[in-house]
């Protein structure tokens, strides 16, 4: 069965498209993207972390995000964040991408997930590997045909026996299904593990610790809130969020953000994007 491919219209400029993977690829794999054009002008866009983990081909120019770091020419990995980036767009667009799931990247290459992107981490096998994916992808003919050849290198990953869940990855499952109820006790107590333990494997699958992804999950639902123009007030959107008051919430927001949330109410009543 092909992959149903989607676009989203404030992207269609950049030539955008989007697909979701393969059943069996589903745990792994949050979808694939692509970008293709030729920009006049340079253009802004914004990218909010969740936990999950990038991989981005680049045959166009390198485009340059706010933390100082970019998307060369080849094969990068993002970097684990905390906080929402900026992206400047400009010239010859030209990038296929994979999300993958939160704590999936280290089940998958064997590299704690905090230190994918930091520098030169990654092993000789997984860079020659990634040197011949880049070029089979620069000479498939479609979107589609990027995709397959995606997959089926991730499907020989898995199928090589490298690819087994641990228990972080239910932990963060658990988080995702009740973001801000469940606290460190009672998510040992769920698992079975120790604090120590059970922060060790968040930080070494997932990049961030326990109290770090709580946050970027409550910011997530408050700022979806707040996007979707909920007619609440920011103090009954804080709650539903999980944070205990609103300081907490105009905190941890900011720091995520880098505006209050005040402020990103604002941007999104007036139309602007973020």
């Amino acid at each position: 069965m092909r992959p149903r491919v989607s676009t989203l219209a404030p992207l269609q400029a950049l030539g955008f498209v989007r697909s979701n993977p393969h059943p069996k690829l589903r745990p792994f794999v949050n979808s694939y993207w692509q970008i293709k054009a030729q920009l006049s002008s340079p253009r802004q866009e914004y990218l909010h972390p969740d936990g999950s983990l990038g991989l981005v081909f680049n045959w166009g120019d390198t485009q340059w995000l706010s933390s100082g770091g970019s998307y060369a020419s080849g094969a990068s990995f993002d970097t684990v964040s905390k906080y929402s980036l900026s992206l400047k767009l400009e010239g010859i667009l030209n990038c296929f991408g994979v999300l993958l799931k939160p704590g999936v990247a280290y089940t998958l290459f064997r590299i704690p997930a905090w230190e994918i992107g930091v520098g030169d981490t990654l092993n000789s096998g997984l860079r020659r590997h990634l040197v011949r994916i880049t070029e089979q992808l620069s000479e498939a003919k479609s979107f589609l045909e990027r995709v397959a050849v995606v997959e089926t290198w991730l499907g020989k990953v898995i199928a090589a026996g490298n690819a087994e869940f641990g228990p972080a990855r239910a932990a963060i499952q658990m988080l995702q299904q009740a973001p801000g109820e469940l606290d460190i006790v009672s998510l040992c107590g769920q698992m079975n593990l120790s604090r120590r333990h059970m922060e060790r494997l968040l930080k070494r699958d997932l990049g961030l610790t326990y109290k770090e992804y709580q946050n970027l999950l409550r910011v997530r639902v408050a700022r979806n809130a707040i996007k979707r123009r909920s007619p609440h007030s920011l103090a009954e959107i804080a709650l539903a969020a999980g944070f205990y008051d609103q300081a907490h919430f105009n905190r941890a927001f900011t720091a995520s953000m880098g505006i209050t949330p005040g402020q990103y109410r604002h941007l999104v009543t007036t139309r602007q994007k973020l």
